[in-house]
């Protein structure tokens, strides 16, 4: 199964955040440790004006519990 996430806001993807006691900021870790792929996409050209990030969960794969 594949998802992609759209935004219009074409800002590169954050960092980790500093600690993990944090109550937000933690989406792509989650998405990092329990999907098969993922990766991001800008759109717009030369200036982007829209961004998104996608992942795929396989049968049996990381995120199968």
């Amino acid at each position: 199964m594949s998802v992609w996430v759209h935004d219009d806001l074409p800002k590169e993807l954050p960092g980790p955040p500093e600690g993990l006691e944090r109550e937000g900021g933690l989406g792509l870790i989650l998405v990092d440790q329990l999907a098969d792929h993922w990766g991001a996409a800008l759109y717009g050209g030369l200036i982007p004006t829209s961004k998104a990030v996608w992942f795929r969960l396989d049968e049996g794969g990381r995120g199968a519990v």
